[in-house]
């Protein structure tokens, strides 16, 4: 990991003009694993990872239409699961229309 510049008393230069403070969490070895991996990766800790994904607006406070999955937002993802249901081919000229909707819709609920 990057090495964090230091004040002249030695203490670690704050990193933003918003003061940092220790913070306690609950994650699964899993998850802890794969932040510290991506992590690693950017050259940076774990704290600084979420701060990013904050700023970047990965993990963020949104309109549900606005949360991205597979890098499209809900709304165009609906947009293509109304195509999907029209194309003949996946519902059988509609005989599965109705089992296909409902599980496209489970699908939308589990992504927002």
């Amino acid at each position: 990991m990057g090495e964090q510049g230091r004040t002249e008393g030695g203490k670690f230069a704050p990193k933003s003009d918003e003061p940092r403070h220790v913070r306690s969490i609950r994650l699964t070895d899993t998850t802890w694993e794969v932040l510290g991996a991506i992590a690693i990766q950017r050259g940076i800790t774990r704290a600084d990872l979420l701060e990013q994904l904050v700023e970047e607006g990965v993990i963020s406070q949104s309109q549900p239409q606005e949360v991205k999955s597979f890098g499209k937002t809900v709304a165009e993802v609906e947009q293509l699961v109304q195509r999907v249901l029209a194309d003949p081919k996946v519902t059988r000229n509609g005989k599965d229309k109705g089992a296909t909707k409902r599980a496209l819709e489970a699908l939308l609920k589990l992504l927002s």
